[in-house]
């Protein structure tokens, strides 16, 4: 699986309790050059939502790093969303 969103969600649906789901994936500031095995990361917002979809409620969000070589996706628990910008 070379596609790092299908990564990120693999990564992400295993956070997901009861009634939750993925509402939004973005594309977030790239990890400095220091961090050279990870290239990319995501912010995944993650909310309850009501069964006709009409409102979301528990918003939360989780940062995910993804490889260069798109094969390892990884939550990074050290990094909050609002800490980092959305690219674009």
């Amino acid at each position: 699986m070379n596609d790092p969103i299908s990564r990120v969600v693999d990564v992400a649906a295993g956070t997901l309790a009861d009634g939750e789901s993925i509402v939004r994936i973005t594309l977030a500031d790239p990890l400095p050059a220091s961090h050279a095995d990870y290239f990319t990361r995501y912010k995944v917002k993650i909310a309850k939502v009501s069964g006709d979809a009409s409102s979301i409620s528990s918003e939360r969000c989780i940062v995910v790093n993804v490889s260069s070589n798109f094969g390892t996706a990884t939550i990074d628990p050290r990094t909050s969303c609002s800490s980092i910008n959305d690219v674009g």
